[in-house]
């Protein structure tokens, strides 16, 4: 006779870290989203029993410097898991029951944009005893943690299912572990930004690509009235004769795309394209003019001197130099120069060091040293040697800051998170790959 423990046993032999079951109809009556049901019901309802399955995700991938670790070793894992979820279902139809199992992590577009998929598996497994959320709404485990992925089969099967958990694994707020290590702050009051989450977590996939497309529309969006001339050049096109169309289409226009996706923090970086800009928009108002002048043949031919456009110009320059001063001009630079790089994270440094005494010394790989008012108080450290970042310790030893990608040197790190736990260090504010810290004076 088939039952719950046997089909437990069976599922780890076949290699399953954690087995549980519940009923479906358990699920069914309570959805995790009551918007969009996840239920068994909805995939067929003749099944009765679901057995939830956990392996766990080896912790040494988490320590590496690379994301890409992780994912290849998230792919694997899922692989296995479909392998065991897969032996289990036949197992259980040897046994006279109807069974299949669900793709691991699967989603469908159909369900809140392809972030949920038919079966919220973490809590089929929560309802089967193998754990319970955590404050980042991932399944918590006593025994692996969030470290693991899960998934489930379907049955025909009426099994006796496991008991809940009643003790929560995730003690919340007082632990913290996740909110400092979520490198996005994605991690809400037991919730999650699921769209910050994207630009860390799937750094080679579609959050890539929107932010590939939020990036150059922005940079467009920066040029202001200048982006109008691209687009004049770009409905020229067709006027232009062929050496001028050949600049535009094989030089401008590559050298602004690349711009604007890699180099927009800085409007000197497209300079060089200007001229040819210029020279290539001239000749696109010559070919304008001289197609309107046959369109309209009958009007009487207008001609001017070279020296009236030429008094022309100067004297439109002389009337922009009244209205836009030196002040308005160098206030706009700095303005700018404020944005270069990372403008969120300068955006947080300005606004620290706004409430508190000033600028002061920051030891750091990042160039604050380039943003206008912070010139002198850069202390250079790559944090990618533990040597090195002692000797700098001492070496600034007027620096009380520390501003480090999450990417720094693991005994770095560690010592830094040690510290932070014992009080002497202290978090200020976190800001995509990077944390700043305050730190104790030294001698």
């Amino acid at each position: 006779m088939l039952t719950a423990e046997k089909v437990k046993q069976k599922g780890k032999e076949l290699g399953a870290d954690l087995v549980g079951i519940c009923s479906a109809q358990t699920i069914n009556k309570n959805p995790p989203d009551l918007k969009v049901p996840q239920i068994p019901a909805n995939i067929s309802p003749e099944m009765k029993s679901l057995v939830a399955i956990v392996k766990r995700i080896p912790a040494g991938a988490f320590r590496a410097k690379s994301m890409a670790c992780v994912h290849h070793l998230d792919q694997l894992v899922l692989r296995e898991h479909d392998k065991i979820a897969y032996r289990i279902a036949r197992y259980l139809e040897q046994e006279g029951s109807y069974a299949f199992q669900t793709a691991a992590q699967e989603t469908s577009w159909e369900m809140k944009h392809g972030s949920y998929g038919y079966l919220s598996t973490r809590h089929v497994a929560i309802e089967a005893g193998l754990g319970t959320l955590g404050l980042e709404l991932n399944l918590m485990t006593r025994e692996f943690g969030p470290r693991c992925y899960t998934t489930c089969i379907l049955t025909t099967a009426e099994l006796e299912p496991d008991a809940k958990m009643t003790e929560q694994v995730c003690i919340g707020e007082t632990c913290s572990r996740c909110l400092y290590a979520c490198p996005s702050s994605a991690v809400l009051h037991w919730g999650i930004d699921k769209r910050a989450c994207a630009t860390v977590a799937q750094e080679f996939g579609v959050a890539s690509l929107f932010k590939v497309f939020e990036r150059f529309i922005t940079a467009v969006a920066s040029l202001g009235n200048y982006a109008y001339l691209f687009i004049f050049l770009l409905l020229s096109l067709p006027v232009l004769s062929g050496p001028f169309r050949h600049i535009v289409i094989l030089i401008i226009i590559p050298f602004s795309v690349l711009w604007a996706l890699f180099l927009s923090y800085e409007y000197r970086n497209l300079a060089i394209a200007f001229p040819l800009i210029a020279l290539c928009a001239g000749v696109a108002v010559e070919k304008w003019v001289d197609r309107i002048r046959v369109a309209a043949p009958g009007r009487r031919k207008i001609e001017f001197p070279a020296y009236a456009a030429l008094l022309i110009g100067l004297l439109a320059l002389g009337l922009m130099t009244l209205k836009v001063n030196g002040e308005q001009l160098v206030s706009r630079q700095l303005t700018q120069q404020r944005q270069i790089f990372e403008a969120e994270l300068n955006d947080k440094l300005y606004r620290y060091f706004s409430r508190t005494n000033g600028p002061e010394p920051v030891i750091s790989s990042y160039p604050i040293g380039w943003l206008p008012g912070l010139e002198g108080y850069w202390r250079l450290e790559r944090f990618k040697d533990y040597d090195s970042y002692q000797h700098s310790l001492v070496r600034y030893a007027d620096a009380e800051l520390l501003l480090f990608r999450s990417d720094a040197d693991e005994r770095i790190l560690k010592e830094i998170q040690q510290k932070i736990e014992e009080g002497i260090y202290m978090p200020i504010f976190q800001e995509g790959a990077y944390s700043l810290v305050r730190i104790p004076p030294r001698e």
